[in-house]
């Protein structure tokens, strides 16, 4: 079974043909509708007479429709339909303005459409650049700077959410490279932001549906209001350093992120809290203290982007515990730049947008999102937690 999604559309048999092959797929066959989640309703032909079954060439054209004025909502889509095809039966999932495709392949017949089969563009191809951001400063006048930030990523077409607290500003930003570049060089310019943490990636589409500026108490909420990194952290290490103290025995390997995003990929040896929040966090380490420092001399500490170990290196830190090391642009700047054959890391790390899980080279892996839950899931397959 060929699990795949649809990003655009083409109209030239050799270059779909020469797709498939650089994609090392030998045939792609026709997508079937499973009945239950189409999204074509039959035609009604008077009131008080009962709805009749539409044909195939009349879902169709209903179909072909749909997408049209879903995709008409917004340039950032992901699915785009040429109004001369017609589609047969294909399963179709639209969700607040975003159409995707998702199945298994069955069938024959011709396409129209390009299909990338998991990870088979490379990043550098991508259109849309991803900044993934943070940085602890002391910020006034929240509200003003909100306004200021909301407007400049409007004037650039840039989307994503950036949090700014007292303690900071942290988000994820998505657009072109001239409009991200701008947005990094406003934000650099803000006081104690000169060294922001920044981490790029690339898309082939736009992964957020809007631009939020969002007020908090905190950029990542621990809700513990003694802990401030800006007095200190642990000790950072870059992935080659971080290779040769997680392989350790003696050393003691948390993930300090969620139990979901732990599911689909985590470091060898790593302790899962199994927390649902981290917010969580203290708790779990004040309750399972002795245990896990149990014959253990140094602590290494790793999240998605190196921001919530600012906070639970501090935190252990502030509890009496000097060894305390964490992975420097955390997971994402692991993947980045760590060959695969070199790599401790097991599986993929869940994002926050809708690539959902990204793998080395920081490629868009083969999770979809529930839309129930928001939890990771395979392609084809219920949700564990929502089933």
């Amino acid at each position: 079974m060929v699990h795949f999604r649809v990003f655009g559309c083409i109209d030239d048999r050799a270059a779909f043909a020469a797709l498939c092959d650089q994609s090392g797929v030998s045939q792609l066959r026709q997508v079937k509708a499973e009945r239950r989640r189409c999204y074509f309703k039959p035609l009604r032909q008077n009131a008080g007479r009962k709805a009749s079954r539409p044909s195939r060439d009349q879902q169709a054209k209903r179909g072909q429709a749909m997408l049209l004025r879903q995709c008409a909502k917004g340039a950032n889509c992901g699915f785009t339909v040429q109004p001369e095809y017609t589609f047969d039966s294909i399963f179709i999932e639209i969700s607040k303005g975003r159409c995707s495709c998702q199945g298994s392949a069955t069938g024959t017949g011709p396409y129209h459409a390009i299909w990338t089969m998991g990870r088979t563009m490379t990043p550098q191809t991508h259109p849309v650049r991803i900044a993934a951001l943070y940085q602890f400063t002391r910020l006034d006048d929240l509200p003003a700077l909100r306004s200021e930030l909301l407007a400049l990523c409007r004037s650039h077409a840039i989307k994503g959410t950036l949090l700014l607290a007292r303690e900071g500003i942290n988000g994820t930003i998505a657009g072109t490279d001239a409009a991200i570049a701008a947005m990094i060089a406003q934000l650099r310019g803000l006081p104690g932001c000169a060294a922001l943490e920044v981490k790029y990636s690339r898309a082939e589409a736009m992964p957020f549906r809007r631009m939020k500026v969002r007020l908090k108490a905190e950029i990542v909420t621990m809700g513990q209001p003694y802990i401030d990194p800006l007095q200190g952290t642990g000790h950072y290490l870059d992935p080659q350093e971080w290779n040769a103290l997680i392989a350790d025995p003696d050393v003691l390997v948390i993930d300090t992120r969620n139990a979901y995003e732990v599911e689909i990929g985590t470091f060898q040896r790593a302790v899962d809290p199994g927390t649902r929040s981290f917010r969580e966090f203290p708790g779990w380490f004040r309750q399972h203290r002795d245990e896990l420092l149990e014959g253990k001399r140094k602590v290494a500490m790793f999240c998605t982007g190196g921001i919530r170990c600012e906070k639970s290196t501090a935190f252990l830190k502030a509890e009496g515990i000097d060894q305390v090391y964490h992975l420097k642009g955390g997971i994402l700047k692991y993947l980045e730049d760590m060959p695969p054959a070199q790599s401790l890391w097991q599986g993929e790390c869940f994002v926050f947008d809708e690539r959902v899980s990204v793998g080395h080279g920081l490629m868009p892996g083969p999770y979809a999102s529930c839309k129930d839950c928001g939890r990771p899931h395979s392609p084809g397959q219920d949700c564990a937690h929502c089933a």
